[in-house]
C-alpha cells in the first residue's frame, strides 16, 4: 500500500506533535532514583523539576514512604539553580518521623532545575518506595500551573526506591577473608 504524499506529511506531523507534547511534559522527580543503605545510614535525594517550554508558578507535593523504614531528618533549599519566593513556601510538614508535604514556586515562573535536598535515617532493614504526588488541599499548596497559560499542568512523578539491609560486611573484610584462605592453602601445599 502506497501513501500518498498528503497523507504522508499528516502522519509526519502527527509523530512530530506527540514528541513535541513529550518534550514538553511537566516532571518532579527524586535523583538518585534507587539507593541502599543499612540502619542508622543518612540518606540524601535531591528533589528536582523540569517544566521546560512551559514554565510553572509552582504548587506542593506530598510524599509517601513507610516511615517504619526512613526518619524525616529535614530539607534544604538549594539556592544555585532555581530562585524560590518565599511568599510560595510551604516548609516540610513533619509527621511523626515522616514527612507529609511541601510546596514551592515564583511569580516569574520555574523552568528546570534543584528545588532542594531531603535527608532521611535509614531505621530498620526493608524497601520502601520513597513516592510522590500533587496536594489535593489547596491551603497547602494544591496544583501546579502553568506561568504561561494559566492553565493546570499535569506532572509526571519520579520517586526513589530504597532499600535498607541489615549491616553489611565490608568488602575489604571479604577480601581480607580470602587472602587468608589463599595464604592457608599455600602453607599447606608447603608443608605436603
Amino acid at each position: 500500500m502506497k501513501l500518498s504524499a498528503k497523507t504522508s506529511i499528516r502522519f509526519l506531523s502527527m509523530l512530530a506533535a506527540l514528541f513535541t507534547a513529550t518534550a514538553n511534559a511537566a516532571s518532579i522527580s527524586l535523583s538518585p532514583q534507587t539507593t541502599q543503605a543499612a540502619p542508622g545510614d543518612s540518606l540524601s535525594f535531591d528533589l528536582l523539576i523540569d517544566f521546560s517550554g512551559d514554565p510553572t508558578f509552582g504548587g506542593a507535593i506530598d510524599f509517601f514512604f513507610d516511615n517504619s523504614l526512613l526518619s524525616f531528618q529535614g530539607f534544604t533549599t538549594a539556592t544555585t539553580t532555581l530562585v524560590l519566593d518565599p511568599a510560595y513556601d510551604r516548609s516540610p510538614d513533619p509527621v511523626s518521623s515522616g514527612l507529609e508535604g511541601l510546596a514551592f514556586g515564583s511569580d516569574s515562573g520555574l523552568e528546570a532545575g534543584i528545588v532542594g535536598t531531603l535527608t532521611f535515617q535509614a531505621l530498620a532493614a526493608g524497601d520502601t518506595a520513597l513516592t510522590m504526588a500533587v496536594t489535593t488541599d489547596p491551603l497547602k499548596g494544591g496544583d501546579f500551573y502553568s506561568a504561561v497559560t494559566y492553565q493546570q499542568q499535569a506532572v509526571t512523578f519520579l520517586g526513589s526506591q530504597v532499600e535498607v539491609s541489615a549491616v553489611p560486611v565490608p568488602a575489604a573484610v571479604w577480601l581480607f577473608g580470602s587472602g587468608l584462605i589463599g595464604l592457608a592453602g599455600i602453607a599447606r601445599r608447603r608443608s605436603a
